[in-house]
């Protein structure tokens, strides 16, 4: 475990990781989740974290009672035969893509104002 402190671009340190794992008890809807996920990394999330966190295919929900190994075990062999992907279109999907939800946005702020009677 190594504490950086405070991190400006966080996506720099996602490329680096080969897993990332979130053995939380608790978690709303976890953004560090959707991060690593589009980074294309293998993500292991508790079961106790929201489902909504799950955008790819390559994470796992796995329960807390189960030990240590288990979690190593399954990390392992997922892991073996993994290569990165893009996730880009699978982000979008599930509106994680900044460039295409400020698009709808600004025409949801722009129908708006059409319909307040203003001119654009």
């Amino acid at each position: 475990v190594v504490f950086l402190g405070q991190i400006k671009d966080t996506s720099k340190l996602y490329q680096i990781f080969d897993v990332f794992l979130l053995p939380s008890l608790y978690e709303g809807l976890p953004v560090v989740a959707i991060e690593a996920q589009a980074a294309g990394n293998l993500c292991y999330i508790s079961d106790e974290v929201t489902k909504e966190v799950k955008v790819l295919n390559s994470t796992v929900f796995m329960s807390l009672s189960n030990d240590a190994e288990e979690w190593a075990n399954k990390i392992i062999e997922k892991n073996k035969n993994y290569k990165k992907q893009d996730v880009t279109s699978a982000l979008t999907k599930y509106g994680f893509n900044i460039k295409s939800e400020v698009k709808k946005l600004e025409k949801l702020y722009i129908n708006m104002y059409i319909k307040n009677g203003e001119k654009i």
